[in-house]
């Protein structure tokens, strides 16, 4: 099931919206990514990024669309795609067939606007680790953007930190983007088991 209004503009304009390392840096922590989930991988923006951080040693990431795949693949290179598993994948509906707790890590990057918000975010809370940590970011509705969902459909942060508390996550931090304007991200965790 494809979300509404899930659209993507050409690559260079859809990267130059983002400075994809600022935002993989500022909503992960190093040493504690090991593995990490990434639901709908666009053209790969920020799975490059993700890719070349040391201390990742794997990415699991999906897509709904071949043709995204595609291009992350190719711009992936061979050194990078070593690490990175691509799948076609209509997560929504289906999951993302990934073990329970098998991720250090996820990002759910402008998404949240779809129909099912709670059922990915439940999905994303069963394949990360107690302790491990979910990524959100989405488009800013207190400013106009040069893109995005309709402001009718686009969720805050606040709501989409409400949805996630609901999915068992707590909040961890509100990090702002010096090279993002027009987006807000989150930073997540899934609460470690009780001893």
């Amino acid at each position: 099931m494809r979300g509404r209004e899930s659209g993507m503009p050409i690559l260079e304009q859809w990267e130059s919206y983002f400075d994809a390392d600022e935002v993989v840096r500022k909503l992960s922590q190093h040493g504690q990514r090991d593995k990490c989930v990434e639901f709908g991988c666009g053209y790969g923006t920020f799975t490059l990024s993700v890719a070349g951080l040391d201390d990742v040693q794997q990415i699991a990431s999906f897509d709904i669309d071949d043709e995204m795949l595609k291009t992350t693949a190719q711009r992936l290179g061979e050194r990078a795609i070593a690490k990175v598993t691509l799948g076609e994948r209509d997560f929504l509906a289906d999951g993302c067939g990934l073990p329970d707790s098998w991720a250090d890590w996820g990002m759910i990057f402008n998404l949240l606007h779809i129909e099912a918000s709670l059922d990915l975010l439940a999905e994303a809370h069963r394949v990360i680790r107690p302790g491990g940590t979910l990524a959100i970011m989405h488009w800013r509705r207190d400013i106009q953007t040069p893109r995005g969902p309709s402001m009718a459909i686009r969720p805050s942060r606040d709501q989409c930190q409400s949805w996630a508390e609901q999915a068992g996550f707590q909040f961890e931090s509100a990090p702002t983007f010096g090279r993002n304007p027009w987006h807000w991200g989150l930073k997540m965790s899934r609460p470690a088991k009780m001893k």
